[in-house]
């Protein structure tokens, strides 16, 4: 999401509020945190207060290694869409340090004086005065990054503005099935680049590896696997300068990586408020050590899932000869198989997904899999998805049930796309995922 035209002017139809002083600041000891007021405009005397926009940042450590920054315009929402983080219960962690100007903490009235939070090798420091800054800085001294100048910001966006809004998409959360966001309004943020730092990460992508450059979403679509769309979007990437950096939002974050400001990362959320952690390593296996004890680390896999998988693949026309030739023709070749794979037609086309086999083509399916499991040693994987065709018994079911996504005059909330009359499943609702789990089970 791109605000400005050029480096030195701002699109048509968008108003821009940039922090532009370090007013006020205190670091506390007992919090473990800095706080800083950020007004939009320069301050020279009492009357320059009056009718100024500010911005409210709070700075602290959730984890060793780890400085959590959020930054506020306006701090009247009572939500914010962030993830659940483990954070450690502050006070008396012997790896953080808060000073101001040095001598424990405090408020600094002098500019030029400074406060500090450090927090396992990783210093956030705040100068006081102009212009607005901000300096991460690792434990030999290094500067990794910076959030200096015109880089918080909070941008407006008129009706004739020309920046694009919302996610590109067919499925959203507004009852057309766009992915619209909410908010005429956006906070940014842009943390500097040095000179050959490279950035990584931001989930699953199918594009160049180094993201440099690169315009992205967080916001997972279909989009397939040539595209800049992306099935398992994650706001959070890691650079070569050694840090990492955690957009903690839920919903729609921006990326512009090198891309708007060639000197920075930039990314944006709707509303008033941002809220980001930086992740210190120095090395990528202790910045994603970091990053997984603060957001949770899932289960451990099977040993046989890392083996290797064969597929029908998606459309190509396959029967239970189809398969028995695939998988003998790998033992010919003295190719081991972990797992085995029925892409989506293992259903009846208009019939996705209501968990039944098609027995034009696999009569006898029970027998096929017990087959290929015991005989063969394979596992099973068969496609699915939360879409329910009306074609489909789960339809109907769902429909009368209270199961699908409905409308606010109650109907079922429909689509023609990817299957004729589909319904979305609702997710908060349990019956529908027990009922999923009755027509399947482990092979």
């Amino acid at each position: 999401m791109k605000f400005t035209n050029g480096y030195w002017m701002i699109r048509d139809g968008v108003d821009a509020l940039y922090a532009r002083e370090a007013y006020e600041l205190a670091a506390d000891a007992t919090t473990e945190s800095l706080n800083v007021l950020a007004p939009t405009s320069v301050v020279r005397g009492r009357y320059d207060t009056l009718n100024l926009p500010t911005f409210n940042v709070d700075i602290t450590t959730p984890a060793e290694g780890v400085i959590r920054v959020r930054a506020e315009h306006w701090q009247g929402a009572t939500e914010y869409p962030g993830f659940p983080l483990n954070a450690d219960e502050p006070g008396n962690r012997d790896y953080v340090t808060v000073q101001a100007n040095g001598n424990g903490d405090g408020e600094v009235g002098v500019n030029g004086a400074d406060v500090t939070l450090t927090t396992g090798g990783l210093t956030a420091k705040v100068v006081k005065g102009t212009p607005w800054n901000l300096t991460f800085i690792g434990e030999d001294g290094k500067v990794l990054t910076e959030c200096a100048g015109k880089s918080l910001g909070r941008f407006k966006l008129g009706a004739e503005s020309n920046v694009t809004a919302q996610p590109v998409g067919g499925f959203g959360v507004t009852m057309d099935g766009s992915a619209r966001d909410e908010s005429d309004v956006f906070t940014t943020i842009q943390l500097h680049l040095s000179v050959g730092e490279d950035v990584y990460g931001l989930g699953e992508r199918f594009g160049a590896y180094v993201k440099n450059g690169q315009s992205v979403d967080i916001w997972n679509e279909d989009g397939g696997t040539a595209s800049e769309q992306g099935y398992k979007d994650i706001p959070f990437y890691m650079t070569s300068n050694g840090y990492g950096v955690l957009v903690n939002n839920r919903g729609h974050v921006s990326f512009e990586i090198g891309s708007e400001n060639t000197e920075a990362v930039q990314f944006s959320v709707p509303g008033e408020a941002i809220d980001f952690c930086v992740i210190y390593g120095p090395t990528p296996k202790q910045i994603l050590d970091r990053y997984t004890k603060l957001v949770g680390r899932p289960a451990n896999v099977p040993a046989w899932s890392y083996g290797l998988w064969l597929t029908t693949s998606f459309t190509t026309k396959y029967d239970e000869a189809t398969i028995n030739s695939f998988i003998d023709g790998m033992a010919e070749r003295d190719i081991p198989l972990a797992a085995f794979h029925y892409d989506c037609y293992w259903m009846r086309e208009f019939h996705w997904c209501d968990f039944e086999w098609d027995k034009r083509f696999f009569g006898d399916i029970e027998s096929t899999l017990k087959r290929l499991h015991e005989d063969k040693g394979l596992h099973i994987c068969a496609w699915i998805n939360p879409y329910i065709g009306q074609r489909g018994e789960m339809f109907k079911e769902g429909r009368d049930k209270g199961y699908l996504v409905r409308k606010p005059n109650g109907e079922v909330w429909q689509t023609d796309f990817w299957q004729a009359g589909m319904g979305l499943v609702d997710s908060p609702t349990r019956p529908p995922v027990n009922g999923s789990r009755s027509r399947s089970r482990p092979c």
